[in-house]
């Protein structure tokens, strides 16, 4: 009389457990690179929430903004937090105080919320639509070290850039 045996063989296990094994490191992988684009989509908006606040800042003191500005420079032109500044929340000051104080907020901002965290504005006066002030205004952050590990964005400098006219 001959037996039949039913159920599975060690090898059938093995490549089930094979082919598991590969689809939970392909899951794995995936809500790595999901966390990776999340944290870029992030600083982005951080990025975009900075330009806006000093755009906004450039607009209420637009009228030093538009006076103080000649020939590329002055005005709100920047490419480092200056020196000082006087606190503003707490004291009278003038545009030009103004100015200094806005740049220093928005520079500390850049800091502390995005990695290495850098800005910089840039004006140019243009004749095409009567001598208005055009401001550029770019921001410029790293790669965290999550994204660091990733061979496409190893040095990469993520790069954002604003107009404001006024």
């Amino acid at each position: 009389m001959k037996i039949k045996r039913q159920g599975f063989t060690l090898i059938e296990i093995l490549v089930a457990l094979a082919v598991l094994s590969l689809g939970l490191l392909g899951l794995a992988a995936l809500q790595t690179r999901g966390q990776q684009f999340t944290q870029e989509a992030y600083f982005a908006t951080q990025a975009t929430i900075l330009a806006n606040q000093i755009m906004d800042r450039i607009r209420l003191n637009s009228t030093y903004a538009r006076t103080n500005f000649s020939g590329g420079s002055g005005g709100y032109v920047i490419s480092a937090a200056p020196s000082s500044a006087t606190n503003c929340a707490s004291t009278t000051c003038t545009d030009a105080d103004a100015r200094n104080y806005d740049l220093s907020i928005w520079f500390k901002a850049l800091a502390d919320n995005l990695p290495t965290g850098t800005g910089v504005i840039t004006g140019l006066s243009d004749a095409s639509t009567n001598n208005r002030v055009r401001y550029t205004i770019t921001i410029s952050w790293s790669p965290t070290e999550l994204m660091r590990d990733d061979p496409d964005t190893a040095n990469a400098v993520r790069t954002r850039t604003w107009t404001l006219y006024l």
